[in-house]
């Protein structure tokens, strides 16, 4: 399977949301969709997802383009949206089993994938419960199960982790890269730690332009030398800088921010994290395509 997205824009009136974006996504594997929010993310994946049409550009499965011909697209994909529809007065079971009814899968091989997947997202316990008595988390996983309905060649997810807990959240990115073995996962998320552990690939997108196309370990070797710590007491007034993490540790504050120097007396230089080099490529301090 290939995807490439062609100089793919979409403006809404006077705001564009998407700009030229070009990339081109093939075989198997986590690819991490991210940046913050107002990005362009989500609109990306409504395109990719064929819910709307690019105002320019094409999106190509395989050479023939998706915009054209939804339905070659939409066959091979499992999707998982932010705002999830969901029916409060069925179980998780009868939810599933509608919704592979309506994408016309066989009983039998349903019936299986079903059992397993109620299993592999902890839900074969409270199966028999309506939904409308799930917590959010609890929903979230029914959506996730219902998105890998029919085996999908290409699963699209938008804020996958959306009220999951952090255990939960450890087991899906261990199935999502279980399942990217054999086919091609993409994942839209602002929460960097998501998918550090487990994407191949990542795009970063800023005000709906693509700014670093690559290896998550390449954009940590990117920003070496652009990442500091400095202790400063709780409250203490900072320069106007990029900061990436703040932990407080006794009467004191660890401050992590990104720039090409220290700027804070005291403060030394430690090896990036990806949501460090993220932010540094952010700020432009990493030169980058885009």
């Amino acid at each position: 399977m290939e995807i490439v997205f062609d100089h793919v824009t979409m403006t809404f009136g006077d705001d564009v949301a998407v700009k030229h974006f070009t990339a081109t996504l093939n075989a198997a594997g986590v690819v991490g969709l991210i940046g913050p929010n107002g990005a362009g993310k989500s609109t990306l994946v409504r395109m990719l997802t064929t819910q709307i049409k690019p105002t320019e550009g094409d999106i190509l499965l395989d050479g023939t383009s998706i915009v054209k011909h939804p339905d070659l697209l939409r066959t091979k994909l499992g999707y998982l949206p932010q705002q999830i529809p969901y029916y409060p007065e069925l179980t998780a079971r009868a939810y599933l089993h509608y919704l592979a009814a309506a994408k016309g899968l066989p009983r039998v091989a349903t019936d299986e994938q079903i059992e397993r997947l109620l299993g592999q997202l902890h839900l074969d316990a409270i199966h028999g419960r309506r939904l409308a008595n799930y917590s959010g988390g609890m929903r979230q996983r029914v959506a996730i199960a219902a998105s890998l309905l029919g085996e999908p060649q290409l699963i699209v997810c938008d804020e996958p982790t959306v009220g999951l807990d952090p255990i939960e959240r450890a087991s899906l990115r261990t199935l999502y890269s279980q399942l990217a073995q054999t086919r091609l996962v993409l994942m839209s998320t602002h929460i960097i730690s998501d998918i550090e552990s487990v994407a191949n690939r990542i795009l970063l997108m800023r005000q709906g332009r693509l700014c670093f196309d690559g290896k998550p370990a390449d954009a940590i070797s990117a920003a070496q030398g652009c990442v500091w710590e400095v202790a400063a007491p709780i409250g203490k007034a900072l320069p106007d800088i990029p900061i990436s993490a703040v932990k407080q540790v006794s009467a004191h504050e660890v401050i992590r921010f990104v720039a090409d120097q220290p700027v804070i007396a005291g403060a030394e230089q430690v090896t990036p994290t990806l949501e460090d080099a993220s932010l540094a490529i952010l700020e432009g301090l990493v030169m980058t395509h885009g």
